[in-house]
């Protein structure tokens, strides 16, 4: 076993240089004898294939070509004449800002882009920079992915130069994931700070992106439509990157090129729900309640286009898991809700299927059992029906199962502690794998490995991307003292992956320059081996 360990990891690192593995070692014997330890590794490699995946840059150079002095976007074409501005806000700007530039040459006469602070001396996956005579200038906001004093100083600075251009003029926008608060300029008299209290207690209470942004939209002058309004009579180009489940156009990063249609009580039943109407301030109340004030009709002169998602990502994890042998399946790209419930439909999934491994549950029943749970992941009817399919034909006979998920889940925060949402979710998924294992024979004979990890590269106020859980990992932790249920009291999942194993099960790739939510991958096998920590 040892021996044929080294020769899968040896596989895994020519994997790593896009070169096939060569001799006689099949993706079928990898398939019958693939150690735990080897499925983290191919975890860790998936997750990052799939992220490079969705590259911006070179999602950006499939929409763009110019052409014989015409901008050609889609089924839209525009006539250059040195006219061309470009202006961008989220994780993953700068990429596609440099492609954008690239493409455009000397027809781009000025942009500017809002990036995280601290990304452009961070450690990161992307090596997309721009050139040192670039007519782009980058500002730098929004640390831990709160607005600030940066992210308004970018904001300003761009509403100035949409302002300025006429009808002649076309303004490249790009938009990512991270936008709400790297492009952030409040309604007056509403400040900054009550702005940023506003998020914070939404945040804090578990509120979704869809809630968060809805209000963040009658708080701002350039969200819901306001930066299509400033730029008008301008023609207006959006590429949008999308970190939003089902990629609705006005809610990633709050729509500012896309009409806000929600109702007027919208935002307010939103604080309401979250029973923070005595908490948040007068201005900000008084904003939330009246009717927007932008004119929406101006929006409609953009040309929005979705350039990437979720989907993408995932695909590209079911090509990586299929090329190693894996029969994988992607069950959705919508998980939500809070993280803790998230948690619970896994452990259920998981136990269902160590089950059927083992030939402890008929195929019609479990069937039956898994479809509740399919039904509360928002898995449509044509996917069920093809892991119908495939449990009938293979059910019996399989040795491991390999799902794929995506979406992205909250945490409600009670705590005091370091992580994210991702890091949380593979806690809570270890701590029920230790109770189950502790409790139920279902699990004994079988191995699960969960990844959790967020495409942008950081999950949470930290510098993961998420982590793995596994069978066993917990039983490790508390043999060496460390309580996983009190870091989980405490949100401070991060902590509890930095104390055990060195912190070799956290997932660290630095900034990726992508940002299109977060990548779960679950392998469930029988049991084959030692469990053999990285």
């Amino acid at each position: 076993m040892i021996f044929l360990s080294r020769v899968i990891k040896t596989a895994l690192n020519k994997r790593l240089n896009s070169v096939k593995p060569q001799g006689k070692i099949t993706s079928t014997v990898y398939l019958s004898i693939m150690h735990t330890s080897d499925v983290q590794h191919l975890s860790r490699l998936v997750f990052r294939k799939s992220v490079l995946a969705v590259n911006p840059p070179d999602l950006v150079q499939r929409e763009i070509l110019v052409l014989n002095s015409t901008l050609h976007i889609r089924e839209q074409c525009y006539r250059l004449n040195k006219n061309c501005y470009l202006i961008g806000f989220g994780k993953c700007v700068l990429g596609m800002a440099s492609k954008v530039e690239h493409i455009l040459g000397k027809d781009l006469q000025r942009g500017i882009i809002s990036v995280p602070k601290g990304y452009m001396t961070s450690n990161r996956l992307d090596v997309n920079d721009l050139s040192d005579s670039s007519r782009i200038s980058i500002f730098e906001g929004a640390e831990n992915n709160l607005p600030d004093e940066g992210s308004e100083t970018a904001s300003k600075e761009i509403k100035k130069l949409a302002e300025s251009l006429q009808e002649s003029d076309i303004l490249i926008v790009l938009i990512s994931g991270g936008g709400s608060s790297l492009l952030s300029l409040s309604k007056p008299p509403i400040s900054l700070r009550e702005k940023l209290e506003v998020i914070k207690l939404l945040g804090s209470s578990g509120a979704n992106i869809v809630e968060m942004n809805t209000v963040r939209k009658r708080l701002s002058l350039v969200k819901g439509g306001g930066l299509a309004s400033i730029a008008y009579p301008c023609k207006m180009v959006a590429l949008i990157l999308s970190d939003v489940i089902g990629d609705p156009l006005d809610i990633i990063a709050s729509g500012p090129t896309v009409g806000n249609h929600d109702p007027d009580d919208a935002a307010i039943k939103i604080i309401e729900k979250y029973e923070l109407t005595d908490k948040v301030s007068l201005s900000v109340l008084d904003a939330i309640k009246r009717p927007s004030d932008i004119n929406q009709t101006l929006a409609d002169h953009v040309q929005n286009v979705l350039i990437g998602n979720n989907r993408i990502a995932l695909e590209a994890a079911s090509r990586e898991c299929a090329a190693f042998g894996f029969n994988p399946v992607i069950i959705t790209d919508s998980i939500s809700g809070f993280v803790s419930e998230v948690a619970d439909l896994y452990m259920r999934l998981i136990s269902l299927l160590c089950k059927l491994l083992q030939e402890k549950v008929a195929l019609g029943d479990f069937i039956n059992e898994i479809n509740p749970i399919l039904d509360h992941m928002k898995v449509d009817k044509h996917v069920k029906e093809s892991i119908y399919a495939y449990v009938l034909n293979h059910g019996t006979e399989a040795e491991k199962f390999c799902l794929i998920f995506g979406g992205e889940p909250t945490v409600k925060v009670t705590g005091d502690g370091l992580g994210g949402r991702n890091q949380e979710l593979a806690l809570r998924i270890g701590s029920k794998l230790y109770e189950h294992e502790t409790n139920d024979s279902d699990l004994v004979n079988c191995d699960v490995i969960f990844l959790s990890g967020g495409t942008d590269g950081v999950d949470g106020p930290t510098n993961a991307a998420g982590a793995l859980t596994y069978s066993g990992q917990i039983k490790h932790a508390i043999e060496e003292g460390i309580d996983p249920q009190d870091y989980l009291r405490r949100n401070d999942s991060h902590n509890f992956y930095r104390h055990f194993n060195k912190g070799r099960d956290l997932i660290v790739t630095g900034h990726t320059g992508v940002n299109v939510m977060d990548i779960h991958l679950l392998v469930v096998q029988k049991k084959i081996g030692s469990l053999s920590p990285l």
